[in-house]
Formats: C-alpha cells, structure tokens, sequence
C-alpha cells in the first residue's frame, strides 16, 4: 500500500468517526424530541353533553294533530 492510499484512508477514518459521532448527536436529540412530544398535556377537548345522533328517516306518516288520519278519510 502506498502512502497517498494509507493517508487517504486514515482520513476516511476520520471522517467516519466524525459523522458517527454527528449521527449520535442527532439520535440524542431525536430521542429528546419524542420525550416532549410524548409529555405534552393532551389538547383534546371532551363534550360534557355529546350532541344525539339524528335518526333517519323519521317516522312515516307525520300527520299534523289536528287532521283525522289518512285511513279515517277512506272509511267513511
């Protein structure tokens, strides 16, 4: 091996462990992120009273009160 090729590959070395070491600083400060995230208090808002499903369709027939039913007309 020539000495160009063993400085070129001390230097790769080098560079290796540099971003090895950058490569842990950000795991480190992912991994504290994701603590506060998790930590955060909870933004969901609970409704006492939910509102009531509406209930499709309504009831048929919906004859007014005051009119005779529809069958009293053909009974006649």
């Amino acid at each position: 091996m020539t000495e160009t090729e063993t400085k070129t590959i001390e230097e790769l070395k080098k560079k290796i462990h540099e971003l090895e070491l950058e490569i842990a600083k950000l795991k480190g400060a992912n991994e504290a992120l994701m603590a506060l995230y998790h930590s955060r208090p909870t933004t969901t808002i609970i409704e006492r009273n939910p509102p009531k499903p509406r209930t499709y369709p309504p009831p048929f027939p919906l004859w007014p009160k005051k009119y005779p039913s529809y069958e009293s007309k053909f009974c006649r």
